[in-house]
């Protein structure tokens, strides 16, 4: 997440005994400062945001306010549950409590963040999994509903099944409610852009339904896809993009400003395979024809998000595993003038 120009703030998870989802887990941050001169990184020590305290705090999703009366202030969006109520528990109805919702924000660009405070109105009484993003929301700029603020998340009910939904604000922050849920089974873990005359283009990762009898996503590597062109409340398209192959996992969604030709270009981030290896990056300035695939790293990769920097510059933030099978996080930075761009 930017805080402006030159300070970005890096969210994950603090797991702190294993790699499982639950568990004792902190929600940690690193602040970053970037040299637009040499484009470093100066990457500062790991910060407790929101401690577990035995339990877990995960699914971190920023949202920068940069417009109205709370220009400037950062919220974020997370969920916690009990230590033993694993993913399967919770889905199945088994758990002790509910997955939850929480928020808390800073003004003063992360240095220190309000007590934390639960956001009822964010999960509906019959649904039982709730997770945010995790990756980033963002605050509307064109459209039918400019300085709205849109966070994505997903959920399951009784049927086990996964589908992914948005939640909104127009005051700011005070208060929430449900927008666009997907209607497509299987959509889970999801990142938002703005793109194309004000719409949300969101991507959905599929194949998340492990607690119920429905096949995979029949389409090996293709995600779902929501377009949303009311500012959040519904999805007016929904299909499927084979054209920017993923496997079942998280991938991240960010608009550049513009390329060189002067229009703004969707990226969007994945492993194109079930194996969570080859990170790569695909390009558009429709939304529909990809032009560009950059393979990052020939290695271990899962979950990753990216930040528009500017002046053609692409933040990346992407997980990947060492020989030991320990988690590690790497952010690089890139100078796409050249690339996103059809040929």
């Amino acid at each position: 997440m930017a805080i402006d120009s030159t300070h970005f703030i890096a969210f994950a998870e603090g797991r702190k005994n294993n790699a499982t989802d639950s568990g004792d887990i902190d929600l940690i941050q690193k602040r970053i400062t970037f040299d637009r001169l040499t484009n470093n990184l100066t990457v500062g020590p790991i910060e407790v945001v929101a401690p577990g305290t035995g339990n877990t705090r995960g699914n971190p999703t920023p949202l920068l306010i940069k417009q109205g009366a709370r220009a400037g202030r950062l919220l974020l969006f997370y969920n916690g549950n009990i230590h033993s109520d694993v993913e399967r528990l919770v889905v199945e109805g088994k758990s002790k409590d509910v997955r939850r919702a929480y928020l808390r924000y800073s003004d003063d660009g992360g240095l220190t963040y309000s007590p934390e405070q639960e956001i009822t109105s964010a999960r509906k009484p019959d649904w039982r999994w709730h997770a945010f993003g995790p990756s980033n929301g963002i605050q509307m700029v064109g459209g039918l509903a400019p300085n709205r603020l849109v966070i994505p998340g997903n959920y399951s009910d009784a049927s086990k099944i996964f589908h992914s939904f948005l939640l909104l604000s127009d005051d700011n922050g005070e208060t929430f409610y449900i927008g666009a849920i997907s209607s497509k089974d299987s959509s889970g873990e999801i990142s938002i852009a703005e793109f194309a005359l004000g719409n949300i283009y969101a991507s959905m990762r599929t194949g998340h339904d492990a607690f119920t009898d429905q096949p995979a996503f029949p389409t090996e590597g293709a995600r779902w896809i929501g377009i949303s062109t009311d500012g959040g409340l519904s999805f007016s398209q929904e299909y499927r993009e084979s054209a920017a192959p993923s496997g079942s996992v998280h991938g991240g969604a960010t608009v550049l400003s513009e390329n060189d030709r002067g229009l703004p270009v969707l990226v969007l981030s994945a492993p194109p395979n079930k194996g969570r290896t080859n990170l790569t990056l695909h390009a558009t300035e429709d939304g529909k024809t990809f032009f560009n695939r950059h393979q990052v790293t020939n290695g271990s990769s899962g979950y990753s998000n990216m930040l528009d920097l500017g002046r053609n510059l692409l933040g990346l933030f992407y997980e990947f595993t060492d020989e030991n099978g320990k988690f590690h996080a790497k952010i690089v930075v890139y100078d796409v003038a050249d690339s996103y761009r059809p040929d």
